[in-house]
């Protein structure tokens, strides 16, 4: 990660947090994992990684995708497994890789939620101390 306004601006000696919310559904699996890795890599240990893509199952889903892509804008629909993997060996913070009304619901929206063919998943880690 070269100087910037924004790295200019943290201290990445410090642990931070990396957002990269409703972005890496633009990528294609390795390069997700390479742009994730390659933040990460920056980030002092301690810090917490935010990641979250749309997601979803089924004709309509898959349809969804296909015509946002014919779009000009390619958009993927990752698997649960492969976005799992974005997070390379960070440690997940519970309750790790689930549909994003699942994180921690506010109160009175305890699931389970109805089944929906498009959805968010999103994910924590935290970046393991050295040593």
């Amino acid at each position: 990660m070269g100087e910037s306004a924004v790295s200019a601006g943290v201290d990445l000696s410090r642990p931070a947090c990396l957002l990269m919310g409703a972005l890496l559904h633009f990528f294609a699996a390795d390069d997700a994992r390479d742009l994730v890795a390659g933040y990460v890599a920056a980030l002092a240990p301690g810090s917490y990684v935010v990641l979250s893509v749309g997601r979803g199952d089924g004709d309509a889903a898959n349809q969804g995708f296909r015509a946002y892509s014919s779009g000009g804008n390619q958009s993927y629909n990752h698997p649960v497994k492969d976005f799992t993997g974005f997070f390379g060996d960070l440690a997940l913070v519970g309750p790790g890789v689930v549909d994003a009304r699942e994180w921690h619901p506010n109160a009175g929206e305890e699931g389970p939620f109805p089944p929906r063919s498009g959805y968010t998943i999103v994910g924590v880690a935290r970046k393991r101390d050295a040593g």
